[in-house]
């Protein structure tokens, strides 16, 4: 999940650079370039592959597609009970509050039982319902069929026959999109932890570059 989640990270950097390059040299109005087709397509492919790397079932390497199918296979490993312990601790009574008149609380436990509905699909089940991740991963590979056809035809190799050997940055950006879903939904279940967002807080100045002239 780690390494997944830091894909993902540099995923939605390169996007948000991508985008605030766009914008400045919209806005400073300069003449057509070929440079500019080169950085379109240094962009989409490593966007694209990046995309593809989510959707790669090949032993021994790490993707999201991998993941979901081995939640779906040992749905049994992340319990409710173990679920629960990961927000509460390992012995979550310890952490009930006594309210007075036989009444007690204890924090975050509604919460983490609502969350692990989410993948049990239902109050009294004690494991995830593998209905649940397989709809996952019909949604992860739906979202990137394209792409990943892009890559496999146009990048990673030269079909004699493409069926469709272009993708759009719509078709990008819902890709990236559905993979960020799928990994915050995945997050808060094996690790209890919730990403806001996965745009980094770049901490230079990295638009000072554009501030002076490159040829004089």
């Amino acid at each position: 999940m780690d390494q997944i989640t830091q894909q993902v990270y540099a995923i939605h950097h390169y996007r948000d650079l991508f985008r605030q390059l766009a914008d400045i040299t919209q806005q400073a109005s300069l003449p057509a370039s070929v440079f500019f087709d080169a950085v379109n397509r240094w962009y989409s492919a490593t966007q694209a592959i990046a995309v593809r790397r989510q959707l790669d079932r090949t032993r021994r390497t790490v993707s999201l597609v991998r993941l979901l199918e081995d939640i779906e296979r040992h749905r049994g490993v992340m319990s409710r009970e173990r679920h629960l312990a990961l927000w509460l601790g390992e012995a979550p009574e310890e952490r009930a509050l006594d309210l007075g008149g036989g009444w007690s609380w204890t924090p975050f436990l509604d919460e983490a039982q609502a969350n692990f509905e989410r993948f049990s699909g239902a109050r009294e089940r004690t494991y995830v319902d593998r209905a649940v991740v397989r709809a996952d991963i019909s949604k992860l590979e739906e979202a990137g069929r394209v792409v990943k056809r892009h890559v496999d035809e146009a990048i990673a190799h030269a079909a004699l026959h493409p069926e469709r050997a272009f993708v759009t940055y719509e078709d990008l950006d819902g890709a990236i999109d559905v993979v960020a879903d799928l990994v915050r939904k995945y997050t808060s279940f094996l690790k209890a932890e919730s990403i806001l967002w996965f745009e980094p807080d770049i901490q230079q100045d990295w638009k000072a570059i554009f501030r002076q002239p490159w040829i004089t």
